[in-house]
């Protein structure tokens, strides 16, 4: 992962964290994490 020249992380870096996260959360975080990953993907 590598931060943009803009401070953000790219959408692919930034889904990577969110699914590594994922997998490692509580179910209540899971969910939550799950609906963020949702809409990075969604967003163009």
């Amino acid at each position: 992962m590598e931060w943009q020249q803009d401070g953000e992380l790219s959408r692919s870096d930034l889904a990577a964290l969110v699914d590594a996260l994922q997998r490692v959360e509580c179910d209540h975080n899971s969910s939550e994490l799950k609906w963020l990953g949702q809409s990075v993907n969604k967003t163009p």
